[in-house]
């Protein structure tokens, strides 16, 4: 192996490890919290792409999958069926796919609050700035920040 194959692979492998597990340990506590199935699937991508075994939880849920679609009985209905199969029909009524698609500006939100507290600023005043730095409805505003209080401090679960 010549000197640039063994540095590449070398730096394939320190990427793997800043990137490939901390993420792979963000989406294991995001199905968790959420249920949302995307994480699963998002997390066996990172797995293919990072060279990395895929855990026992990713394949639990493609077990579960590959059973449920195997009993869907109503073939005039098999999209719907298939779909409640895989696990994304969530109880709050918005798409894992619009769910996971938000999880980046919730963040974002959540974070920018976190800097204007430390400023000393109050709860409906933070509120009110993040509304017009974030197009969002002050009562989304407070959601998505309630829901980032009660998890802040949650340790990432092992992979």
């Amino acid at each position: 192996m010549n000197v640039i194959e063994n540095f590449t692979k070398r730096l394939f492998k320190l990427e793997r490890r800043l990137r490939g597990y901390p993420a792979l340990q963000k989406l294991k506590y995001l199905h968790k919290k959420d249920g949302n199935p995307l994480h699963l699937w998002e997390a066996y991508a990172i797995c293919r792409k990072w060279e990395m075994k895929i855990p026992e939880w990713v394949f639990a849920y493609f077990d579960d999958c590959s059973e449920n679609l195997l009993n869907i009985d109503r073939p005039n209905r098999a999209s719907e069926e298939a779909y409640r199969a895989m696990g994304f029909v969530t109880g709050s009524g918005t798409s894992p796919f619009t769910e996971r698609e938000q999880l980046p500006l919730i963040t974002n939100i959540a974070l920018r609050a976190e800097e204007l507290k430390e400023q000393g600023k109050k709860s409906m005043e933070i509120n009110k700035e993040l509304a017009k730095e974030f197009p969002r409805a002050k009562k989304t505003i407070e959601k998505y920040r309630q829901a980032y209080e009660k998890i802040k401090d949650d340790t990432l679960p092992p992979i």
